[in-house]
């Protein structure tokens, strides 16, 4: 049978690191991502490994009122002006007055504009209350 997935067991042990199995980090692994970002989800209690080029990546969180259609297509117009696609995103309604939109945009995307253009255009959109931007840089040995 084809498999679709592939699980291991390791060891979780308060500030011990995680070690992945050689057959996990040879499958992530190719030329063209030689780094890795990892994105912890508090709420299901899953990590993501996403294999990338970039030594850096932009977390872009936005605070809106309400995750609608519209905000959505907006957004997505803002993201394809500038040819921007997010590695991961994410969204989710606290209340029904307060919902947060994530996304991670590789840092190598970020050719057509800057970081700081993005996040004034980002607060333009109708409903939007809040844009804050983390950048992760792979640490320098």
């Amino acid at each position: 049978m084809v498999a679709i997935t592939s699980g291991k067991i390791i060891e979780l042990q308060a500030g011990k690191k995680i070690e992945l199995p050689p057959d996990f980090i040879e499958a992530l692994s190719t030329e063209e991502a030689e780094h890795a970002l990892a994105i912890f989800s508090p709420s299901s209690r899953m990590i993501r490994i996403i294999p990338t080029k970039s030594e850096e990546v932009y977390k872009v969180s936005i605070e809106i009122g309400e995750l609608t259609p519209d905000f959505l297509q907006k957004m997505g117009s803002i993201f394809m002006k500038h040819r921007l696609k997010t590695a991961y995103s994410t969204g989710i309604c606290y209340h029904t007055d307060i919902c947060v939109y994530e996304g991670y945009i590789i840092g190598l995307e970020l050719k057509d504009v800057s970081i700081d253009t993005l996040k004034v255009e980002l607060g333009e959109i109708e409903g939007v209350t809040n844009v804050t931007v983390e950048v992760f840089v792979l640490p320098k040995k």
